[in-house]
């Protein structure tokens, strides 16, 4: 079952991976073009949330956690990054946590939909 587990890492690094090793580099960030960007960072978001997913097992809380991973990553790519920016993104984050909850496993009740009708039956 743990194997299970961690088939989507072994794929999304695998993609990960092979983007880093065929996409020719930019110079800079900045001088990246948008689907550079996003051929690098969206992979690098769901290698990082399956690996937190190991953890937290619970990939709607885990995909925040490596969103606030990436932007931090892009931030000290830019040069940007300071005590400040750290601490808003993990403020951020954490306040995101209680909105995602875990699913609820049943949707819907289970009741009988002619219960009542047979309990009024049986009082005539």
């Amino acid at each position: 079952m743990f194997l299970y587990r961690l088939m989507p890492l072994f794929v999304s690094a695998a993609v990960l991976t092979f983007i880093v090793t065929t996409v020719e580099p930019p110079v800079t960030l900045a001088a990246a073009s948008p689907s550079q960007l996003i051929l690098l960072f969206l992979p690098l978001l769901l290698t990082i949330a399956c690996l937190l997913n190991l953890y937290c097992q619970n990939f709607r809380r885990s995909l925040p956690a490596a969103g606030g991973v990436v932007l931090l990553l892009i931030l000290k790519s830019l040069g940007t990054i300071n005590t400040w920016t750290i601490a808003l993104t993990a403020l951020s984050i954490v306040t995101i946590f209680p909105a995602v909850k875990r699913p609820k496993k049943e949707i819907m009740p289970k009741t009988r939909p002619f219960s009542r009708l047979k309990k009024q039956n049986s009082l005539l």
